[in-house]
């Protein structure tokens, strides 16, 4: 090699003549080379591992959004064993509700004496409400006047888990919920001094209102099992005569959007909604109630109750909305009021709370003033169970509201 090739730096030269700070720089940038390449092929196989396993998230997002109260919904149903201790709360959440005796539903036309107890209604036993109630639906798995059923087969779910399920306090958001503060009700005299004696103060909503009950009768996908007389809107309708005729001033929004179907309901009851708290601004409680549907790794499908005056009532939950790891400011009054609530009902009658819960999902609670979803009961309960539910929900909402 002549010479003049060569630019000495210094006297680093090794044996043949070839500067050493030269073979340096080739080998950085080899090594330069292989490190992005390295880089590259793990960030490729990140972003294929992190697609495989947001996938399912995503189908689950996609399937269980326009119905929070379905199996593929993202609140989990996790129930604990009748004598299980109560599930510890997430953070921060109590569950202690503390425990008494209620009172059974009263007359619609006449506030109810927490010292006395009505026994207007329900004085069957129990055995036979459920004979009366399978009766009444023929024996059949199918309740169901609108949709036909399928011809094929398909898998049965048999109706198991009878009995109540313990309390439980289920945060499945990321958001911390600071609970040290008491929750402050509207009283129904403001909203009546404001607005006037006739201005509703709660909105009773159904965001699936065909949704009914089995009976504790078998169920299977094919079933076609909505009914217009068994449905959750017939229990709101309930609900909604009891208040105005308690005095607290409640309309219902009782349409059925996009015939029941999970795709595309979402978006129109999101807008009725809207509507409806645009036409009244004295509305200051929002109740979207919902039937559960639970189906067990095994095949079966539980439901739960309480038993009070020798009565079947279906056990309910609570449900309030978040933005997955955020909540707004109206949000988190959503879940205090939530939590208020549900421990006030189970002092009046205890374990008639089963769960409440805090979803990642919004559940249209964004656009609505104090709002929670009510589940009452499961698809496996029987319509009689859910009606009592809601006559006795009705009862203690009125009492809560007034105290």
């Amino acid at each position: 090699m002549e010479e003049k090739n060569l630019v000495p730096l210094k006297n680093d030269v090794d044996e043949s003549g070839v500067l050493v700070e030269r073979n340096r720089k080739r080998q950085a940038e080899k090594t330069k080379r292989i490190f992005i390449r390295t880089v590259v092929v793990l960030l490729l196989i990140g972003l294929i591992y992190g697609a495989i396993k947001l996938f399912p998230m995503a189908k689950e997002f996609f399937n269980s959004w326009g119905d929070p109260s379905k199996n593929n919904s993202p609140i989990t149903n996790e129930e604990s064993d009748s004598n299980s201790s109560d599930s510890n709360s997430q953070n921060g959440i109590s569950t202690d509700d503390g425990s008494g005796n209620g009172q059974n539903s009263a007359n619609p036309s006449t506030p109810p004496d927490k010292d006395t107890e009505s026994n207007d209604k329900n004085n069957k036993n129990p055995e036979d409400t459920d004979k009366d109630s399978n009766a009444e639906n023929g024996n059949s798995s199918s309740t169901d006047t609108n949709t036909s059923q399928d011809v094929e087969s398909t898998v049965e779910h048999k109706i198991t888990g009878f009995g109540k399920t313990k309390y439980s306090a289920v945060n499945e958001s990321g958001c911390e919920i600071d609970f040290s503060s008491k929750f402050k009700k509207i009283s129904p005299s403001e909203i009546s001094k404001k607005y006037g004696s006739d201005a509703p103060l709660v909105l009773i909503t159904h965001s699936q209102g065909n949704e009914a009950y089995s009976n504790g009768i078998s169920y299977s996908e094919s079933d076609a099992f909505y009914s217009e007389s068994s449905n959750v809107n017939s229990l709101g309708k309930i609900i909604s005569d009891m208040l105005n005729a308690y005095g607290i001033p409640t309309i219902q929004l009782s349409e059925v959007y996009a015939g029941g179907g999970v795709f595309g309901s979402q978006k129109e009851y999101e807008k009725s909604l809207a509507e409806t708290l645009k036409k009244y601004p004295s509305i200051s409680y929002v109740f979207n109630i919902s039937r559960g549907i639970k189906i067990n790794d095994d095949l079966t499908m539980n439901k739960s109750y309480v038993e009070r005056n020798g009565q079947k009532l279906a056990q309910i939950k609570l449900i309030s909305g978040t933005n997955w790891d955020i909540a707004t400011k109206d949000q988190i009054e959503n879940v205090r009021f939530a939590f208020d609530l549900g421990k006030f009902l189970n002092i009046e009658t205890d374990c008639f709370v089963k769960q409440n819960v805090i979803s990642r999902f919004a559940l249209s609670q964004n656009i609505a003033p104090l709002c929670t979803n009510i589940e009452i009961g499961e698809y496996a309960n029987s319509y009689d169970e859910a009606k009592r539910s809601a006559e006795l929900f009705a009862t203690l909402l009125y009492m809560y509201l007034s105290s």
